[in-house]
């Protein structure tokens, strides 16, 4: 009976020997059917690559060759052309401070204007608050580069917000125009050459009456009706407390028609009769390639005759039958050229009552009236013959066969 029990352990222990070694064998077989999951160990993310940004010095291959048009020197300077004669100007904008602009204003000008952020809205879009940012940037590009500013421009019946002069209270409305030239002018006391005080004020096509009253010649603005026609003496006796040493101007267009210039004529006797502080007259010369030069002339002697400065302020010459969509032909560079040269000839007889003459803007496609052609610079920044008409004008018209007039 032992025996048999004992024989029976033995089997059971020898089968289960058995099994667990076939247990054993399957388990190490199974590597490639069962898998565990690993933990996942931290990794660290590669490092971008960045993109390379195209420098505005070269082009996108690479290369030197650069992107866009660069001005070059021509070895001449209009600046130093008229340094006998009076200051040569042109406009200010923020894309003054970027090539190719920045060059050529530094070697052709000796004066810039701002073209439109010293504006009403643009110096105050707000009520009581003043944008100084953008002038005070253009004041340090000019104070290192030894160039003077004009300060364009404080009373407007344009581009001067919501709020000025927008009132039927008189007395807020004086208030108003206090605080914009106080604060504007003030803020650059010592700093800006001249100011471009009131723009425009004389509507067109008003002869001046026979009682000599040339208040009835005024446009109707946001300011004649909310002050009166006193707001132009008012504007210039704000200019004058907020800054004495600076020059202070009444600027207009269409300065050579007889009407208007007897009209501005009458109207800055008077008030200059009356203590008023104008020191100067701008004509801003927007004209065109049929410019009677004789005009001109004419209001520039009788300015004259008033005892202030005379300066042409915003000069551009449009080609009157130029095409659109084509540049100028050589032929109209010639006449529009012709004409600067005849009106530069007439200026430098007028240089002891010219003190600047500055042209409103740079390069054809960038100006105001860019459909005319009417800069001295191409698109790509290359001299016109209008340029060289300037630079010598006797010279070049004596080269084209204009007789003396």
């Amino acid at each position: 009976m032992l025996r048999g029990s004992i024989v029976k352990s033995r089997s059971f222990l020898l089968l289960l020997i058995i099994s667990l070694f076939v247990f054993m064998l399957s388990g190490c077989g199974a590597d490639n059917q069962t898998s565990v999951t690993p933990t996942p160990e931290p990794s660290t993310p590669p490092t971008p690559t960045p993109t390379p940004e195209p420098s505005p010095e070269t082009s996108d291959s690479g290369s030197n060759k650069p992107k866009g048009p660069v001005y070059e020197p021509i070895g001449s300077s209009l600046a130093e052309a008229y340094a006998d004669y009076f200051l040569i100007g042109t406009i200010y904008t923020p894309n003054t401070l970027v090539d190719p602009e920045r060059s050529l204003v530094i070697e052709q000008f000796n004066c810039i204007t701002p073209e439109n952020i010293m504006k009403p809205e643009s110096m105050q879009p707000s009520e009581g608050y003043f944008a100084f940012t953008l002038p005070d940037a253009m004041l340090k590009f000019a104070e290192e580069n030894n160039i003077k500013v004009i300060g364009h421009t404080l009373v407007w019946h344009q581009q001067s917000g919501r709020f000025l002069g927008q009132t039927s209270d008189r007395e807020k409305a004086i208030e108003q125009l206090r605080n914009h030239i106080t604060n504007v002018v003030g803020n650059y006391k010592g700093r800006i050459m001249a100011w471009d005080v009131v723009n425009e004020a004389v509507k067109d096509g008003a002869p001046l009456p026979a009682d000599g009253d040339w208040t009835k010649c005024l446009r109707e603005t946001q300011w004649l009706r909310s002050i009166g026609p006193d707001y132009i003496e008012m504007a210039f006796r704000f200019a004058h407390e907020a800054d004495p040493d600076a020059k202070l101007y009444y600027n207009d267009y269409n300065m050579n028609d007889e009407d208007k210039a007897k009209v501005v004529h009458a109207m800055v006797k008077d008030l200059r009769a009356k203590g008023v502080p104008i020191h100067g007259i701008g004509m801003q010369g927007h004209y065109d390639t049929n410019v009677s030069i004789e005009s001109v002339e004419k209001s520039i002697k009788m300015f004259s005759e008033l005892g202030v400065e005379v300066s042409i302020t915003e000069l551009d010459i449009s080609v009157n039958d130029a095409s659109v969509s084509k540049s100028l032909t050589e032929e109209q560079e010639v006449r529009q050229a012709i004409v600067y040269a005849k009106l530069f000839k007439l200026f430098k007889q007028y240089k002891d009552n010219i003190v600047r003459v500055t042209f409103w803007g740079t390069i054809d496609s960038k100006s105001w009236r860019r459909d005319k052609f009417p800069c001295l610079f191409r698109n790509d920044y290359t001299p016109k013959e209008a340029y060289y008409a300037i630079l010598d004008p006797e010279k070049y018209l004596a080269e084209h066969g204009v007789a003396e007039e």
